[in-house]
């Protein structure tokens, strides 16, 4: 975007990387307790969605500040399911739907409605599985392709 984030007071008692704290400061992570970042720790996809879709409404918010309430279209339209059929998310929810923490079910969604995410085999999100560094490559590139000029 072309500026830095200020910098801002470290809010973990685990890590000083001052990086951590301007994202946390900007909204786009929370830490795994009140004062705890736990930052060697893996996130989880159903943590992986929630992180993409703040970074998502935080990137539509500065760079297209007009339309702040509305959802960029490119990362809405077309989107497909799990199962790549095209078919509505709110159609047809994960097999392991009830598996998705329901502090996280309305970003796992979300992200793949953005095309962001992709459930695995047999229609299935597997909300604590890690993502690999393939997987993560992939997801970035997506959301960059979202916002590219």
């Amino acid at each position: 975007m072309g500026e830095s984030f200020a910098a801002a007071a470290e809010p973990f008692s685990d890590t000083d990387d001052p990086e951590v704290a301007k994202a946390y400061r900007a909204g786009l992570i929370k830490g795994t307790g009140p004062t705890l970042f736990t930052p060697a720790r893996s996130i989880s996809r159903q943590e992986a969605g929630i992180l993409l879709m703040n970074v998502q409404r935080f990137l539509q918010k500065t760079l297209f500040p007009v339309s702040q309430n509305t959802t960029n279209t490119s990362a809405d339209s077309g989107a497909e399911n799990a199962s790549g059929t095209g078919t509505s998310m709110a159609a047809l929810p994960f097999a392991d739907d009830a598996a998705i923490a329901s502090w996280a079910k309305a970003d796992v969604y979300g992200a793949v409605r953005a095309n962001l995410l992709k459930g695995v085999a047999g229609n299935c999100y597997d909300p604590l599985g890690s993502l690999t560094r393939e997987q993560t490559f992939a997801i970035l590139q997506r959301l960059y392709a979202v916002f590219e000029p």
